[in-house]
């Protein structure tokens, strides 16, 4: 955990550094971003299609999760833990059940990371798929 609060502290350094010569790189890619097409609505069946078709890439695992369904008072549970070899303390993070784009598996980089730099047991919980309807 020393680690993880000791990178927090080195960003925070920084704060009264001019930044300005990096304004004109920045103006750069403001102005090609204005100008890139437009993404689809995620409002329409289509664009939503796409935009989950498109979906992030995923870096390889260190750490595999270990997967167990647990019941849970609205239905089954489905947990991801990522347990690193040392573990200093435990993370417990909800997934919201993907309304509209990702997965609880499109978060594993991140529980794999932090498991393994901090120490911590990561948690991804979320209703099982039976649980939410899905086929």
């Amino acid at each position: 955990m020393l680690a993880c609060v000791t990178t927090a502290r080195a960003q925070q350094t920084n704060f009264n550094e001019d930044y300005s010569a990096y304004l004109p790189q920045i103006r750069a890619f403001n102005k090609q971003f204005s100008q890139s097409p437009a993404a689809p609505s995620l409002l329409t069946k289509e664009g939503l299609a796409a935009a989950r078709k498109s979906n992030f890439y995923i870096p390889a695992l260190v750490l595999k999760p270990l997967v167990k369904t647990i019941k849970g008072p609205g239905g089954d549970l489905q947990l991801r833990i990522f347990k690193p070899d040392t573990i200093q303390a435990v993370v417990l993070d909800i997934h919201g059940g993907g309304w509209s784009l990702g997965t609880a598996e499109s978060m594993d980089p991140m529980n794999d990371i932090l498991a393994r730099a901090c120490g911590v047991a990561a948690r991804r919980a979320r209703p099982a798929a039976a649980s939410r309807g899905a086929a």
